[in-house]
């Protein structure tokens, strides 16, 4: 299988207002969000990185989220796709 990091990407979105209100009165502040995701390319040639939500076993990342490296503010890993962790299971009813 695959290693891919799990990290949280701390990261700000556009805004726009489409009504006559002038500028002036609007907030300006672009929204920050947070992403959780398997690493799958954060390349310095490369304009984006890209996390994938979900793996398969082999460690085939699906469900990528491509994001403009000007957007990110922050990448923090908080582990990796081996690692063991705890397990908690549900019993069926």
């Amino acid at each position: 299988m695959q290693n891919h990091n799990l990290v949280v990407v701390r990261w700000s979105d556009i805004i726009q207002f489409a009504d006559w209100t002038p500028s002036s009165d609007k907030a300006t502040d672009c929204p920050e969000f947070v992403t959780v995701g398997f690493l799958m390319s954060e390349d310095s040639t490369e304009d984006t990185v890209k996390l994938a939500t979900t793996l398969d076993t082999s460690g085939v990342g699906t469900g990528v989220v491509s994001f403009p490296v000007g957007v990110i503010k922050e990448i923090v890993t908080v582990g990796h796709s081996q690692d063991k962790g705890s397990t908690r299971r549900r019993k069926r009813k």
